[in-house]
């Protein structure tokens, strides 16, 4: 079906006092050469539109839609002018749409009537999530990353990646945890510690073995536990109020589902007791006869622990990465790889890391394969 030319009418142009724009006119020209009924249109023309004496378009003129042309989102631009030949109103950018007949007194100036495809409204996102504020988008330094404003909207990122895994005195004060291995195939286990020192707890006997490593893990130790405790505490140099990380990789295990007891990896301010009983930001599991329970991210303050549930089951066997972030506040405690919880109710107190667990009495066995743990601090 060919596309009609459209009538133009109305307009009723005047000035802020009301007069009108007697006998004036209108200059339109094409933001683009366009097409229409298999006819070229050539934007380099431009037309006029006479006014009546009520500044309106005078009856009988007609001209082509913006929306029957194509390439869509063309426009014209439109001048209006005294009968003296004075310019009156614009130049604006308007469209004309629709037929048979288009009233000029609908334009807004320089307001789009209709584009292809509509245009639509900025989402601001990180990570799929909406930003508290679709209106600001602020850049924030934060630990080694550095935002520079070059002008023109044109941001730069740059950032301080140490030269190796361990961070130069500077940058951050860290203790590192490794299982080692067997010496000469014998039984008992080395771990050797870097820029910390561990203190050791027990409360009975734990059987200890110790492995260099297969297939699916490295060198190992591994401590089981019956009816009795065993903890691991280092130096305190993790502080809450500036950002720092623990991380690690274990595999717990359970000899029958019947087995009860406690299993906590992260940082802690109490030697040679639970980190329920003071300061500390763990990943935990506590576990009950007959259960399997799921990973837990348990922060405790004086002693009132809270656990947030990840939802990620502590299956017996399962080789687990873990690593908790605390930054601005807040403890992230990430799961292989993967965020499973967070807490902002954290304590102040500097921390040491710790390895904890605990057995309860005659209910079964519990042992934990312990390959390395890692904390960091930065340096204020």
């Amino acid at each position: 079906m060919s596309a009609s030319k459209v009538e133009l009418v109305g307009g009723n142009f005047q000035d802020s006092q009301g007069n009108l724009l007697v006998n004036g006119y209108l200059k339109m020209k094409l933001s683009s050469d366009e097409e229409v009924n298999d006819s070229l249109i050539c934007s380099g023309i431009e037309i006029t539109v006479t006014l009546d004496a009520n500044g309106n378009a005078v009856a009988g003129q007609y001209i082509w839609g913006n929306d029957v042309m194509s390439p869509a989102n063309s426009y014209y631009i439109v001048t209006a002018y005294t009968a003296q030949g004075q310019i009156a109103w614009g130049n604006n950018n308007q469209q004309v749409v629709g037929s048979p007949t288009f009233d000029l007194g609908s334009w807004i100036p320089n307001s789009v009537i209709s584009w292809s495809p509509s245009i639509q409204p900025l989402s601001l996102e990180v990570a799929g999530t909406p930003l508290s504020s679709q209106t600001i988008l602020d850049f924030v330094n934060s630990g080694n990353v550095t935002f520079t404003d070059l002008g023109s909207g044109q941001i730069s990122a740059s950032a301080t990646i140490p030269t190796s895994g361990i961070p130069t005195p500077d940058q951050a004060r860290f203790g590192l945890w490794e299982a080692l291995g067997s010496p000469n195939g014998s039984a008992s286990y080395v771990i050797g510690t870097t820029d910390d020192v561990i203190q050791t707890a027990d409360s009975g006997a734990a059987n200890i073995l110790a492995s260099n490593g297969d297939a699916t893990q490295g060198p190992y130790f591994q401590i089981q536990i019956i009816s009795n405790l065993r903890a691991y505490v280092g130096l305190q140099f993790l502080n809450p109020l500036r950002n720092c990380t623990a991380e690690g990789i274990f595999s717990w295990h359970y000899d029958t589902i019947n087995a009860a007891g406690n299993f906590y990896q992260g940082m802690t301010d109490v030697y040679s007791s639970s980190p329920s009983t003071g300061n500390g930001i763990c990943i935990g599991i506590q576990k009950v006869s007959g259960v399997n329970g799921n990973y837990q991210l348990l922060t405790s303050i004086a002693g009132v622990l809270t656990a947030v549930d990840t939802g990620v089951p502590a299956v017996s066997g399962t080789r687990t990465k873990w690593k908790i972030v605390v930054n601005g506040g807040v403890a992230t405690l990430f799961i292989n790889g993967t965020s499973v919880a967070t807490q902002s109710n954290l304590p102040t107190a500097i921390m040491a890391m710790v390895w904890y667990s605990q057995g309860n009495t005659g209910i079964g066995s519990t042992f934990i394969n312990f390959e390395y743990q890692y904390g960091t601090c930065t340096t204020p």
